[in-house]
C-alpha cells in the first residue's frame, strides 16, 4: 500500500474504535508514559492538541502542568509548511483553525522553539518499529525533525497503528521511541 492508502485505512480503523475502548487504551498509555524516565526527566514537552480519533493529549498536558513542566504546542504555518511552537499555560489560549485543529492563538501565547523541548511528541497515523511514520500528509513534522536539536522524540499510538511496512524516503524522519497500550516504550533503531 502507498502512503495515501495507509492514511485512509488508518483513519477508518481509528474512527471505528468505541469511545470506551479508546479511553481504556489511552489510560494504559498514560500510565506507562507517566512512569517512564523519559517523562520524569523532561522539564519541557512539545505536544499537539489531538484530533478526536487520536490519543487524547489534554490529560498529558494537564499532568505536565501539575508537575510544573513547560508545555509547548505547535501552530502550523501553511504558507511555509512549517511549525512554530508556543508556550501553552491554559487551554483558553487555543483557537480552532482549519480542519478543526486546535492550535495556540498567537495573541494569547508566547512563542518559543521546538528545540527547547526535552521531550517532543510526534503525531502520526501509522508507525513501524524502526520509528518511521506516516503523518497527515503535509510534511510539517518531517521538516521540523530534519533540523530538531531538542530532546528525545516519542510517538503515542494504539497497537493497531503499528504496521510492518511504512514506505519512506530520505525526507521521512524517524521518531526515537514509540509507546502503545500493550508495550513499554520501544526504542526505535
Amino acid at each position: 500500500m502507498n502512503k495515501g492508502e495507509i492514511r485512509k485505512q488508518m483513519k477508518q480503523e481509528l474512527s471505528q474504535l468505541s469511545e470506551a475502548k479508546r479511553e481504556e487504551m489511552s489510560k494504559s498509555i498514560y500510565n506507562k508514559l507517566f512512569s517512564s524516565s523519559l517523562w520524569r526527566e523532561a522539564d519541557t514537552i512539545g505536544i499537539t492538541i489531538a484530533m478526536p480519533f487520536e490519543i487524547n493529549t489534554k490529560p498529558i498536558i494537564k499532568k505536565a502542568w501539575d508537575e510544573q513542566k513547560q508545555v509547548l504546542v505547535p501552530k502550523c504555518i501553511p504558507s511555509k509548511r512549517i511549525l512554530d511552537y508556543y508556550e501553552l499555560t491554559d487551554f483558553n489560549q487555543l483557537e480552532t483553525v482549519y480542519y478543526n485543529l486546535q492550535e495556540p492563538n498567537v495573541h494569547k501565547a508566547k512563542k518559543n522553539s521546538a528545540d527547547a523541548c526535552s521531550l517532543l511528541f510526534v503525531p502520526g497515523l501509522a508507525f513501524n518499529i524502526e520509528g518511521y511514520r506516516i503523518g497527515f500528509g503535509g510534511g510539517y513534522f518531517d521538516r521540523l525533525l530534519a533540523s530538531y536539536k531538542g530532546g528525545p522524540t516519542i510517538a503515542l499510538a494504539y497497537k493497531l497503528q503499528i504496521i510492518s511496512n511504512i514506505p519512506h524516503s530520505s525526507f521521512d524522519m524517524r521518531v526515537n521511541h514509540i509507546l502503545t497500550e500493550d508495550s513499554n516504550i520501544m526504542s526505535c533503531k
